[in-house]
C-alpha cells in the first residue's frame, strides 16, 4: 500500500477509484449541523433550556471528541441534567433526517474526470440514511448502484477495516489495481487490509498524511 497526496496520483496506473463518502465527498459537518439542530429542538422540549445552547453544547463535543465518538447524546443529556428525553428517540430522529448536501468542489472536478464505469463507493453507517446522503449528493451520476457498498446492509461487524465490503462488488477483479479516498485512520487500515494505495483527505481542505 501507498500513501499518497492526490497531485502525485498517476491516474493511469489504476483500474479502480474508490471512495468513501462522509467527511470525503463533502463536509460531514453539513450533516451533523442539520440532524444536531432538529435534535438539540427535542432535547429543549418541556425544558427550560435553549435550543441554540444544546446544538452549541453537541456541535462542540462532536467537534472535539471526533464523528465516531458514541455518546454525545448522552453527554449532552447529562450537562443539561434533561430526564424526560430518550436516546433512542434523538437516534430515530437522526437517522430520519433528509439531508441537504452538495459535494466538495475539489471533489466534483476530480470525479467527473473519471470514468463512472471505474468509481466504487463503500460508505459506514445506517445503510438507510447513508443512502438518502448518496441521493442528495445525486451520486448515481458517479458511482453506479451496483458499485456502491452501504456496510450497514452487513452489519456494524463489517464496517471499515473490514475487507468484506470490497469483495461485494462483483466488477472488480482480483487483479485490478485499486486506489481509495478517504478522511479517517479506520479508512487507512481498510486500505492496508485490502491492498489499495490511499489518498487521505481531510475535509476538502488538504489532501494529507501524518508527516508529510
Amino acid at each position: 500500500m501507498k500513501y499518497l497526496r492526490l497531485n502525485d496520483v498517476d491516474f493511469n496506473k489504476y483500474d479502480w477509484f474508490g471512495f468513501d463518502m462522509d467527511g470525503t465527498l463533502y463536509d460531514e459537518i453539513t450533516f451533523i449541523k442539520q440532524a444536531y439542530r432538529r435534535i438539540a429542538a427535542y432535547f429543549s422540549l418541556d425544558t427550560s433550556v435553549e435550543v441554540d445552547s444544546i446544538f452549541n453544547d453537541m456541535i462542540e463535543k462532536w467537534i472535539v471528541k471526533g464523528s465516531s465518538y458514541p455518546f454525545i447524546f448522552e453527554e449532552t443529556l447529562r450537562t443539561f441534567n434533561i430526564q424526560n428525553k430518550t436516546i433512542e428517540h434523538a437516534l430515530h430522529i437522526y437517522r430520519s433526517t433528509e439531508p441537504q448536501l452538495t459535494l466538495s468542489k475539489k471533489i466534483e472536478k476530480l470525479l467527473e474526470n473519471l470514468p463512472r464505469s471505474k468509481c466504487f463507493l463503500i460508505t459506514d453507517g445506517y445503510a438507510s440514511l447513508q443512502r438518502k446522503k448518496y441521493t442528495a449528493l445525486v451520486l448515481a451520476r458517479y458511482f453506479a448502484p451496483d458499485n456502491c457498498c452501504f456496510t450497514g446492509d452487513l452489519g456494524r461487524n463489517h464496517y471499515k477495516p473490514s475487507s468484506l465490503s470490497l469483495s461485494t462488488i462483483k466488477s472488480i477483479e482480483s487483479s485490478s489495481r485499486l486506489i481509495y479516498f478517504g478522511d479517517r485512520h479506520i479508512d487507512e487500515q481498510f486500505c492496508i487490509n485490502t491492498r489499495m494505495d490511499f489518498v487521505y483527505v481531510d475535509n476538502f481542505k488538504e489532501f494529507w498524511r501524518d508527516g508529510i
